[in-house]
Formats: C-alpha cells, sequence, structure tokens
C-alpha cells in the first residue's frame, strides 16, 4: 500500500499529490512564499470570468421560460384551492340545513321575505346563526381578497363589494328587520314575486321540505353566476367588479360553480354545462339550471 509521508515533503514534492482546485488553493495559501515558485500550475483562487453579454441573455431567456411554465401551473393550484374551499363551505351549509330539518321535521329555512337568489330573510339569518355560520358583524372590509366566512365562496368579489357599499334592503314581512347579501344562491322555500323563475322552473324554488317531490333532484344552493344587463362584470362606476365566482384567470369569465344537492354531496359543473335558471326582467340573469335527471 502506498502511503505519503507529509512531514518529510516539501511543497514542491506535495503538488504532485494535490487532487482538486480547493485543495491546491488551500496548500498554496498555507505554504511559505520561498516553497511556492515551484507550484506554477497551481492558480490560486481561480479568477472567475464575468458573463459576457450573450451568457447573460441565455440565462434571462432560461429563466423567463420557467416562469411562464411555472406561474400557470401555480394559478392552477390555487384555482383549485379555492374551488375546494368553496366544496367545504357547500358541505357546511349541507350539514347544517340536515341537522335543522332534524329539528324541523325536515323543513328548510324560509326565504319568503328576502328578494331574489342572493338575499336571505329572517329565517335562513337564523339558521346561519344557529346551524352554519352566523353573518352578523361579518361587514367584507377585504374585498378583493378571499376573506372566508361559509355564507361567502372565497372568489366572490362582487357581493362583498356590493355589502360592504350599500344598504341593505329591508325585510318584507319583518318590520325593521334587514335582508342579508350572501355569497351564493340559495334556491329552496322561496317567495315567487321577486323575479321570474319560470326558465329553470318554479319547482325548483318551492321546495319546502328536504325530500318533498317538488324537484328533489334539482340542487339547493349553487355558486353565483350571473349576468348585469347582458355583461359579465358591473359598470366601472361601480368598481367593474365581476358579477360572478370561479373566473377563468385570463378572460374574467366563469368556470363553472359547485352544486350542494338535498342528499348533501356537492359536485362541480363546467360553464357549459350551466344555464339561466331565473331573471330579474332585462336587469339581471341568474345561472343556476343544470342538467339533472
Amino acid at each position: 500500500m502506498y502511503t505519503v509521508d507529509w512531514g518529510q515533503m516539501d511543497a514542491c514534492e506535495f503538488e504532485n499529490h494535490i487532487d482538486g482546485p480547493f485543495l491546491s488553493n488551500m496548500i498554496y495559501y498555507m505554504m511559505p512564499a520561498s516553497d511556492k515558485g515551484c507550484l506554477k500550475s497551481i492558480t490560486p483562487l481561480r479568477e472567475r470570468r464575468a458573463f459576457n453579454l450573450l451568457e447573460l441573455l441565455v440565462v434571462i431567456a432560461l429563466i423567463a421560460v420557467l416562469v411562464s411554465i411555472l406561474l400557470p401551473v401555480v394559478a392552477k393550484v390555487r384555482e383549485q384551492s379555492l374551488q375546494i374551499d368553496c366544496l367545504s363551505n357547500m358541505h357546511q351549509w349541507g350539514l347544517g340545513l340536515q341537522a335543522r330539518a332534524a329539528d324541523k321535521e325536515g323543513e328548510f329555512p324560509p326565504d319568503l321575505d328576502a328578494a331574489y337568489l342572493s338575499w336571505v330573510g329572517h329565517d335562513v339569518k337564523l339558521f346561519a346563526k344557529n346551524y352554519l355560520q352566523n353573518l352578523g358583524g361579518f361587514t367584507t372590509t377585504k374585498v378583493g381578497t378571499t376573506q372566508s366566512h361559509a355564507m361567502y365562496c372565497p372568489t366572490q368579489q362582487w357581493h362583498r363589494w356590493v355589502r360592504q357599499n350599500t344598504a341593505p334592503i329591508a325585510s318584507t314581512l319583518y318590520p325593521g328587520e334587514s335582508c342579508e347579501l350572501v355569497g351564493y344562491f340559495y334556491l329552496p322555500y322561496r317567495a315567487l314575486g321577486s323575479m321570474d323563475y319560470s326558465a329553470a322552473g318554479i319547482k325548483w324554488v318551492q321546495k319546502k321540505k328536504i325530500g318533498a317531490n317538488a324537484a328533489p333532484k334539482a340542487p339547493i344552493l349553487s355558486d353565483i353566476i350571473q349576468t348585469g344587463s347582458g355583461s359579465w362584470s358591473a359598470p366601472a362606476a361601480t368598481g367593474g367588479i365581476p358579477f360572478s365566482s370561479h373566473l377563468e384567470r385570463r378572460t374574467n369569465m366563469p368556470r363553472g360553480g359547485n352544486f350542494l344537492f338535498e342528499d348533501g354531496h356537492v359536485a362541480w359543473y363546467p360553464m357549459s354545462d350551466i344555464m339561466i335558471g331565473g331573471n330579474i326582467g332585462g336587469q339581471y340573469s341568474f345561472f343556476y339550471k343544470i342538467p339533472i335527471q
């Protein structure tokens, strides 16, 4: 076996046993100046050549390619995460509605004193307080974020803006009470006079009990997909915010929505499967009609 007596070796002999630039430089700087002459082959602290322009442009181009690949992936992951958060909210609605039905002989919370699909009145507010999450004190001061509340889809920005910037509408049955604007379409047990529900059929909004014969397979809660005066976004004077939830990142058009059913399951439907279910004259159109058997 070959061994080296390092203690008896001068710097010039040591050169033959040097392997690698790091070791070479370390030894070079530790040895006396008188011994450095024979180590001409060692370059102390090898000087690094600066990037030329072409190399710099190549590096920048590679970084740009990586960013262009990664950004859509990150955006898609974020969209899927928000979609799952929304699904979780709807599951909470389902559990709350089932619990209330157990206490109220299968009845859905009536929403007879609130107009349209996104305003909820006395009984639904009471349901939220007792079985879901109280709306009292929820001010949506963080419009433009995904501020969490079980009665708001994390992607629904328009109703957050309206809730923050406009006065609530009055209850039609309870004097002195106001209705609450929420971030989903609550469908069952509604009054028929506030809008036209004929596109999907009035049975979708007349269900009073779980398991009743009025469209039992129709959803009971849906994401907000709507237009105002034929536009998908509010006018610039009111923020220019898109009306709908779950927007396509490049187009600001809705990708689809989650739907909650009587048995508690939640399903995602792409926009191609969602049609107008009701409307308010020529002002707003509400998309919640989906294919059901």
